[in-house]
């Protein structure tokens, strides 16, 4: 990877969550990025269901939901419900759920696979 300040970068990581990606009004990916008040807000807006389960407003959203597992679970299941969400596949085969902390630099190359918690 090159920045465009042309350094060479030896490494990068990418975030993936297996719920999906949140789909926009239009039904394709929302972009990243942003005021995210003003997105927890749009979406309280558009969903009766997560107003009555997390508030009306951004700021008890991320006050309850910070503070409860299940309210983070039944707000996942909104969304789901809602038909926000857009199955991602593609990094499945990569995902690494060990308890391990693994650094940059003990990641195998691009298409190897990941070694083994010690």
């Amino acid at each position: 990877m090159t920045m465009p300040s042309g350094e060479r970068l030896g490494g990068a990581y990418i975030y993936f969550s297996v719920h999906g990606v949140l789909a926009g009004p239009d039904g394709a990916p929302r972009p990243g990025g942003g005021d995210q008040s003003e997105l927890l807000a749009a979406l309280l807006a558009s969903s009766s269901r997560l107003r009555d389960l997390l508030g009306p407003d951004p700021e008890s959203w991320v006050r309850q939901a910070g503070a409860d597992r299940s309210l983070r679970e039944k707000g996942t299941r909104i969304f789901g419900e809602e038909g926000w969400v857009l199955p991602q596949t593609d990094f499945l085969p990569y995902v690494d759920d060990s308890p391990v902390l693994r650094l940059y630099d003990d990641l195998p190359a691009l298409g190897g696979s990941l070694p083994s918690p010690a």
